[in-house]
Order: structure tokens, then C-alpha cells, then sequence
């Protein structure tokens, strides 16, 4: 399942990774701020895959550049000339990085170990430290911003569900409170803070139905001339103290009524300088109620 912004591809801005060239702006003088630059670490504990991703958002603009801790260029974004977009400028760009496996399926007989990066050779390769983004405003002047890249993870949420239904309404409730460790990516790590040890500032909660089953009632749905049921994602963002949430009970009433009942569900656990982690599963409206019963 994918989880908030993902890597937006966006019509006119060529982005190259590591890029070299005289940096945009040097010491001194006037900035414009970006109003938001944040790189973080995402981990999916229960499928083990780690990503690097950065989120630049702020005044129109049409050329970036982003440079790690130690004053490396990372990436060069520039709106292509002569394209409109170079005359409409951006304000919000969002990256993700490929998200290889933290470890090693020892029983899939096709787990390829040259694929694998563990979060030690993450954590190498993507050390903590005050990153930089510098660009251009449409007309010319500097921008900037700074962002701490921390290596303070949360560890993986324990998630329960709760499902009531009655043959007509549903309820379901997901409860939720930190875990002890970073799941399939606590493999050989160690770390400065224990992610049992990290404070969670926020908490999401992700639902959605089943992607296999929706597009299996649709075909149905498509045969017999009747319109396609639209996939729909229930997101909810939470303060620290929270410990559960109810899923919408009209959103999932939508769908059990045109016969999907097998949801996706995840809950993210956020620290202060924005690196998450998240523990996915799955509830069935059917099997999950009479378990309950």
C-alpha cells in the first residue's frame, strides 16, 4: 500500500541525482526561505523496505538543488526552459527514492541478496546531519532551506482491529501504540536511540479495500453494463496521545454493499524531524465479525 505524497512526476522539471555544477547561490546576502523542506527515512516493517524521501515546498520556483550533510549536491531540479512551467514555477515537490528490501527472504527461492540494502548500508549511505535546498525564485532571487536528517526512528506500530457488523451497519475500529523494534528492518542494527525509545509526534492511519477484490467486482460490474466501483482511501491524521481510531462508517458501508469486505489497512508512527514507520495488515468485514461473535 502506499502511504501520503508519493514521487510526483511533474511535465517540464528535469531532475537529475547527483548532478555536478556551480551551486545556485553561495554565502551571504538576501534568501527567500522555503516555506518547508523536510528528507526523511520511510520504513515498512512488515513488508522490510526503507526509502529515502524529501518534501521541498514554498514560494514559485523554478530551479532547486539539494545537498546532503556534508555539502553534497543529491539532486538538481530545473524547469525546463521555453516550458510553460518554467513561467508557472513550482511550489511543492515531493521525491521518494526505490525502496529495496532491508532483508534477505531466506525462503523465497528468488530473493536476490544483490537487491538487499540493510539499514546499517541505509544509514551509511544516507547520513544524518543538517541538509540543504537552494533554488530560484521567478525572478531571480535566492532561496534556501535547512532540514535535520536524524537517524531517530520509531519503531513499528502493534496494531488491533475491532469489527462489528450486524449484516447492515459496520463498524470498525483500529487500535494502535508503539512497538518495540523496526520489524523485518531490525535485522543487525544499532542504533543511537532504541526505536522503542523515539517519540512518536503524530500517527496516520491509512484504510483502503482490497485491490484484488475491487478489481474483481468491477470486471463483474463491467459484464453486466452496471459502472465500476472508484477506489477510495480513508486516511486519518493523529495527535501523539491518540491510540485508536473509527473508520468511517458511510466510507466503508459504500463498499460492503457493492460486495468488497476485505480492506488494507496501515498505521504510521511519525518523530519530530518527520522519519515514519509503518505496519500494514488486513481486516475482513465477514470473517473478522463472526471471530468477534
Amino acid at each position: 500500500m502506499k502511504k501520503q505524497l508519493k514521487g510526483l512526476s511533474i511535465p517540464g522539471i528535469a531532475a537529475a541525482a547527483f548532478v555536478l555544477g556551480a551551486p545556485l547561490a553561495s554565502a551571504g546576502g538576501h534568501f527567500v526561505e522555503f516555506d518547508e523542506f523536510e528528507p526523511i527515512i520511510e520504513i515498512n516493517a512488515t513488508d522490510g523496505d526503507i526509502g529515502f524521501h524529501v518534501l521541498l515546498d514554498g514560494e514559485a520556483w523554478n530551479r532547486a538543488v539539494l545537498f546532503d550533510g556534508d555539502g553534497d549536491r543529491m539532486l538538481r531540479a530545473v524547469a525546463i526552459r521555453d516550458e510553460d512551467l518554467d513561467e508557472q514555477g513550482v511550489t511543492e515537490f515531493f521525491i521518494e527514492s526505490a525502496e529495496p528490501p532491508c532483508w534477505l527472504d531466506l525462503s523465497d527461492p528468488e530473493a536476490d541478496e544483490d537487491e538487499v540494502v540493510m539499514l546499517d548500508e541505509f544509514l551509511d549511505r544516507f547520513e544524518k546531519g543538517t541538509y540543504t535546498a537552494r533554488g530560484r525564485t521567478l525572478e531571480g532571487e535566492r532561496m534556501r532551506a535547512f532540514g535535520e536528517f536524524t537517524h531517530n526512528i520509531p519503531a513499528a506500530p502493534e496494531t488491533k482491529v475491532d469489527v462489528d457488523w450486524d449484516g447492515d451497519e459496520v463498524e470498525v475500529e483500529i487500535e494502535f501504540e508503539s512497538g518495540e523494534d523496526l520489524g523485518q528492518c531490525a535485522i543487525n542494527v544499532d542504533l543511537e536511540t532504541h526505536p522503542a525509545d523515539v517519540e512518536v509526534v503524530r500517527w496516520e492511519v491509512v484504510v483502503e479495500p482490497d485491490e484484488d477484490q475491487l478489481d474483481g467486482i468491477n470486471e463483474a460490474r463491467e459484464a453486466m453494463g452496471e459502472d465500476e466501483i472508484a477506489g477510495g482511501v480513508f486516511v486519518a491524521q493523529l495527535p501523539a496521545d491518540s491510540d485508536e481510531v473509527e473508520v468511517s462508517e458511510e466510507w466503508l458501508e459504500a463498499y460492503v454493499e457493492a460486495g468488497v469486505t476485505t480492506f488494507k489497512y496501515e498505521v504510521g508512527a511519525k518523530e519530530e524531524s518527520g522519519n515514519q514507520t509503518f505496519t500494514e495488515d488486513e481486516f475482513d468485514i465477514y470473517e473478522d465479525a463472526e471471530e468477534d461473535d
